[in-house]
């Protein structure tokens, strides 16, 4: 298990990541400096609450979200295996989004005046406000370029591994647990126009119509 968390930290760190890592950090940090408290104490619960956030997440979506699939009913929009036959269609407007955002930002300034441990839930906070934008963006095609690792995950779980890949946040959980997807699965042509609701323009012969996934079947 050991070996999989480095694996998956070591995976994880791009210069890219690493850079707005660093950088998201200093700026979160410059209030505290302000309010003279210790950027490094509150710069650490900040990050430790979003690993909680992504524990939660990660969790929820493997043992609560996909167990009650099969007693949901398929075509309502506001459950979890709709979104899978829908990848396109999020209830989570822009809106919703931004007043979250809105609400950290707060949170964020509560920390500051309180200076203690309250930044820890801020920090959770926070989580859930970042996976709310990254869930929007992993959808979007230019995630392939920005964030390749998470785009390729979250398509696998979409489309040929259901029961893996479970994380959107971060794929470190999936590697910890041993339900990451293997380094070696490609992701076809019809995948990709399925998940980003494209028009089936691309397939080379009739007998590779795509076709959606029923419910606990993958595509190929």
């Amino acid at each position: 298990m050991t070996k999989n968390l480095i694996r998956s930290i070591t995976r994880s760190l791009r210069p890219g990541i690493v850079l707005y890592a660093l950088l998201a950090s200093i700026l979160l940090s410059l209030p505290f400096v302000i309010n003279n408290g210790n950027p490094i104490f509150h710069s650490s619960l900040l990050f430790f609450g979003w690993i909680a956030w992504s524990l939660s997440e990660y969790l929820a979506h493997r043992f609560w979200m996909h167990p009650t699939l099969k007693n949901e009913k398929p075509e309502s929009p506001f459950n979890h295996l709709y979104h899978h036959k829908h990848p396109t269609e999020i209830k989570v407007t822009h809106f919703h989004r931004f007043f979250s955002l809105i609400i950290a930002i707060l949170l964020l300034g509560i920390s500051v005046w309180m200076n203690n441990y309250f930044t820890l839930f801020t920090g959770y906070f926070l989580g859930f406000v970042l996976y709310n934008f990254l869930h929007y963006w992993l959808h979007q095609e230019w995630s392939a370029h920005w964030l390749p690792a998470l785009h390729r995950s979250h398509i696998h779980h979409h489309c040929k591994f259901p029961d893996k890949c479970f994380g959107v946040s971060t794929t470190i959980w999936d590697q910890l647990f041993n339900t990451a997807s293997p380094q070696n699965a490609i992701i076809p042509n019809r995948i990709r126009l399925f998940y980003f609701n494209k028009k089936i323009v691309e397939i080379a012969t009739p007998s590779e119509k795509f076709q959606v996934p029923a419910s606990g079947q993958s595509l190929n």
